[in-house]
């Protein structure tokens, strides 16, 4: 028997094979490069409720220290430091990134919150001006101090209800569950606990008032620890006033 020669393949499928690998090549690189940005994006919005949790912790310290001013300003003694600012690092380098891919609610909500707060830093920016400015017995640059002081105290207050709101329920947030009565609620309370905290400092003096502060701020119940975390601390302060309070109207 004479050996035949098996038929070389096609020029036609010559071409095609590399085109073949070359597509394949494409779509897996688009897909892994697809799936990075996929787990990049949920790791953001992860961080992004991160930072919101951590923000509530520092604002609801601010409020501590906003209350502090206010009744050093009630025995007429202006503070010598402000709330500071709490870190919006992921919020300010990725909103834009991300606004795309969170629910209309979460949008308004994030947004409200970041604008009241640029808000309560412009308001404190304010004080520490007036602060620096202030010479000794001009009175009525004192009542401007402490007239912004109030403001910026009751959007601190609205602020730290925003956060807390937007903390408790996440990306389930609905901003229309927030209603008129409920801001209503918040202004009317605000303005109760600030004349308390008025009338309170005038009462008991300028280091008793201080000292309050401080003791606010230590854990309740438990000896220091390093593992006891800032928000710990902040809601244990809160529990301790809130006490103190019922216990002064009872």
């Amino acid at each position: 028997m004479i050996a035949t020669t098996p038929p070389l393949p096609s020029t036609s499928l010559l071409l095609f094979l590399p085109l073949v690998g070359v597509v394949l090549g494409v779509v897996l690189t688009a897909g892994v490069a697809w799936r990075k940005d996929v787990l990049r994006r949920k790791r953001l919005i992860r961080a992004l409720y991160v930072e919101l949790k951590d923000d509530l912790a520092w604002l609801k310290r601010s409020k501590l220290t906003a209350e502090l001013m206010i009744q050093q300003a009630a025995c007429n003694k202006m503070a010598d430091f402000i709330p500071p600012r709490p870190p919006t690092h992921i919020y300010d380098n990725h909103i834009a990134e991300l606004a795309f891919y969170l629910r209309e609610s979460e949008r308004v909500s994030f947004n409200a919150i970041h604008n009241l707060l640029d808000l309560v830093q412009k308001q404190h920016d304010g004080l520490a001006d007036k602060r620096v400015h202030f010479r000794h017995g001009d009175v009525d640059a004192f009542n401007e101090y402490v007239q912004l002081l109030h403001a910026s105290y009751s959007n601190l207050v609205l602020l730290v209800c925003h956060v807390a709101h937007h903390v408790e329920f996440r990306r389930r947030v609905d901003v229309r569950d927030v209603t008129g009565d409920d801001a209503r609620s918040v202004d009317v309370t605000t303005h109760e606990r600030l004349q308390r905290l008025i009338q309170d400092a005038q009462k008991i003096g300028l280091s008793a008032v201080k000292e309050n502060y401080y003791r606010d701020l230590d854990p309740v119940g438990s000896p220091p620890s390093k593992t006891v975390t800032g928000a710990q601390l902040v809601a244990a302060a809160d529990e301790a006033r809130s006490e103190r309070d019922a216990s002064a109207d009872g």
